[in-house]
């Protein structure tokens, strides 16, 4: 571990090499502020436009109301699999959780909206990322950002071999951190400079001649508890000739640029030609004036705009006579356009401040939308690459066992509606696949689509869906917990699967509403339908009885000994449904046709003819 003093000389070299780059951040941090615009003709009135910070702050807006999602890919087929990545999941949520706590403690941002900014502004994202054990024992998480503006590192072939943040504390603040008392060296609102020096072997704080905390080993081994990284896709690369004018040397002017890369020279020209617009129009107000006198030397004691002023001339010797007003040149509207399309190219198109003068087809809203993305998404990917190495730290460190297990709490969905609350051990985390980190803006779009596209997924008109539900859920609709929700929705169909189960949820909602009236009706709904499952279990089991024991018991014709099975007939038939053959009773012999066959429409043989009935009757005598 260096000495203070050799770490301050480090720390300054580095500074040195890093300067343009630094600059570059400076400048930056002045125009987001609007610090007054100075042009270069010392009789313009300065204008300084707005756009610098409105446009950082939209950007800043989107990166703060990201949606971040923590996942651990599915790749376990087998349930323990899941649950492991699920708590490196809870874990990892949970320590962000943590750590947003004490920033704002601290009086400062959240971990998300200070990585916004920095990505946005200085082109960078630094801190550190590690667990702490208090003096009481207990474990803390402690997710620090820092300004890339004061934070000096050097990289070797497996990353960075040491990093430093140098800022400024009072004298009060450090006693009560590092217990070490600097009132004899400092005034109490003097500021002390600081070094938060990290290697792969520890951590020690400084200043720049004494040590405030002694080197303290971290638990990861062979890596600092330390992010680090640019924005963009430009490295650092030896240019012929810099920015600085030295030859052969490290560029490290566009390494790691602001969403200002491409606007800079623009504001600049936009707010010059501003500047002569608003010159002309402030001395539109008072109207130069030529004052004609016999001498040539008299002056006008007070303005002749002033409302009711008067002024003494004499006839045909004085007269005042108004200069003319200056005007703008004719090209300076079509420059002043020229310079607002440059200007939205390089930043956001006005219509993503609301400014639609007309209605958009969804083609032209779709071809925005990449125009925002261009300037989001570096800044994007450089906070998910921020937050992927946060998570890994954390997770490495946590794996060890060297900290107490700790109790995790925070929200699973970004609108904060569901919450967790759960004891995570180091085993438990293990066998899980790698941690990822998302970050998903919401910018314009149409929101439905994705919800769109599970519904042609889920789709099986066709025989078979294109996507399983959990493919879907975890792919389409992006789910923090797939596990979960998929528990969530089978809880709702159980609820809703049988009537008992349908009134007892009702009869808990009654209760918890305060309405006892419902609750007794739901109460013996559900009664009743406990007794209507009562008897049709009991109807099964005498059904299964009589197929087990057979009318004749179990020796007799119908029991398992006598013929064709019990009762009689096949095996798991009732004798009262089974047929007769089943039971080896031979077929009946039919009934042979009474009298002789004759042909159809013949009289049946004996019988008496219409004559002879009437007869019988004595309605008709025999000679008839």
């Amino acid at each position: 571990m260096p000495s203070p003093s050799e770490i301050v000389e480090r720390i300054n070299r580095r500074d040195l090499a890093l300067w343009a780059l630094h600059e570059r951040m400076e400048n930056d941090w002045e125009r987001f502020r609007l610090d007054p615009f100075d042009p270069s003709d010392p009789d313009l009135d300065p204008y300084t436009s707005n756009g610098m910070r409105t446009f950082a702050l939209k950007i800043m807006s989107w990166l703060t109301g990201a949606q971040r999602q923590v996942r651990v890919p599915n790749v376990a087929k087998i349930a323990a699999g899941r649950a492991a990545g699920s708590a490196k999941e809870r874990l990892v949520i949970g320590a962000l959780f943590a750590a947003d706590d004490v920033l704002v403690h601290r009086f400062q941002p959240s971990l998300q909206d200070q990585l916004s900014f920095h990505c946005a502004l200085r082109g960078m994202y630094a801190g550190r990322a590690t667990f702490v054990m208090t003096k009481d024992g207990s474990t803390t998480v402690d997710i620090t950002p820092w300004d890339p503006l004061n934070t000096f590192w050097d990289v070797g072939s497996e990353g960075p071999i040491w990093a430093c943040n140098r800022f400024t504390m009072m004298p009060a603040a450090i006693k009560d951190e590092f217990d070490v008392d600097l009132s004899s060296d400092f005034g109490s609102e003097d500021l002390v400079t600081i070094y938060d020096w990290y290697d792969a072997e520890g951590n020690q704080v400084s200043t720049e001649d004494r040590i405030l905390k002694s080197m303290t080993p971290h638990h990861i081994p062979g890596r600092m508890p330390v992010f680090l990284g640019p924005v963009g896709s430009v490295p650092m690369v030896n240019s012929r000739t810099t920015s600085m004018g030295a030859e052969n040397a490290l560029d490290t002017v566009t390494f790691g640029e602001s969403i200002y890369q491409s606007s800079r020279d623009i504001i600049d020209r936009y707010d010059e030609a501003m500047s002569r617009m608003l010159t002309l129009v402030n001395r539109s107000a008072k109207e130069g004036v030529k004052v004609f006198s016999a001498s040539g030397s008299k002056t006008l004691d007070e303005s002749p705009y002033v409302s009711g002023s008067e002024l003494s001339l004499r006839s045909g010797e004085e007269d005042v006579v108004p200069l003319g007003l200056q005007r703008m040149s004719a090209d300076a509207q079509a420059f002043l356009a020229i310079i607002s399309g440059e200007f939205q190219r390089a930043t956001l198109p006005f219509t993503a401040y609301g400014e639609i003068p007309f209605q958009l087809s969804g083609f032209a809203i779709n071809t925005l939308r990449q125009g925002i993305d261009a300037v989001v998404q570096p800044c994007i990917k450089a906070m998910e690459s921020a937050y992927r190495q946060i998570a890994n730290l954390l997770v490495d460190q946590y794996a060890t066992g060297k900290f107490r297990t700790m109790s995790f709490q925070g929200p699973l969905t970004h609108h904060r509606r569901e919450w967790f609350m759960e004891d995570i051990r180091p085993e438990d985390i293990m066998g899980s696949g790698p941690i990822d980190v998302r970050l998903l803006p919401h910018l314009p779009s149409d929101d439905p689509a994705k919800y769109q596209m599970a519904a042609l997924a889920r789709d099986a008109s066709g025989g078979i869906a294109m996507l399983s539900d959990r493919t879907i859920r975890d792919m389409v609709l992006g789910l923090q917990d797939v596990d979960q929700e998929e528990d969530m929705i089978k809880e709702e169909l159980s609820e809703r699967a049988t009537p008992m189960a349908s009134m007892y949820s009702l009869l808990l909602a009654s209760e918890n509403r305060g309405r006892p009236d419902l609750a007794q009706i739901y109460q013996i709904e559900a009664q009743i339908a406990a007794l209507k499952k009562q008897m049709e279990l009991f109807q099964g089991q005498a059904i299964g009885a009589q197929m087990t024991m057979g009318p004749g018991g179990p020796g007799g014709p119908g029991g398992p000994g006598g013929p064709g099975g019990p009762g009689g007939g096949p095996p798991g038939m009732s004798p009262s449904v089974s047929p007769p053959a089943a039971a080896g009773v031979p077929p009946p012999t039919p009934t042979p046709q009474a009298g002789p066959n004759v042909p159809p429409g013949s009289p049946r043989p004996g019988a008496l003819s219409d004559a002879e009935r009437l007869a019988a009757m004595g309605l008709v005598g025999p000679g008839g």
